[in-house]
């Protein structure tokens, strides 16, 4: 990933102490975005970083990169399967989403 080879090009003094991706959906729209802890100086570094890589799949995304990325999706949705948390965490944004169980 971009993003990870940008915030951590200096592994010794990383631009984000940790990131994550989340997405929720709701009945008609959805919300999408990244979560980032960083210091007040990495602020402005982390997310212009952010906007630009949100810019860059939006526009110039590559089949291999669709694949890779599906490949990773298939295993972490393989690995939280078998999290009780992650499960029950998966029912209840459901049935807030949908009123349903999906």
């Amino acid at each position: 990933c971009q993003l990870t080879r940008a915030l951590y090009e200096d592994p010794a003094h990383p631009a984000a102490h940790k990131y994550m991706a989340f997405n929720t959906m709701y009945t008609d729209t959805g919300l999408m975005g990244i979560y980032g802890e960083v210091d007040k100086f990495s602020f402005d570094f982390f997310v212009n970083c952010a906007r630009q890589e949100m810019n860059r799949l939006a526009s110039d995304i590559t089949d291999d990169e669709v694949d890779d990325i599906r490949e990773k999706m298939k295993a972490v949705i393989l690995q939280s399967a078998s999290n009780t948390p992650q499960v029950l965490e998966e029912i209840g944004r459901q049935i807030l989403c949908h009123g349903r169980r999906i």
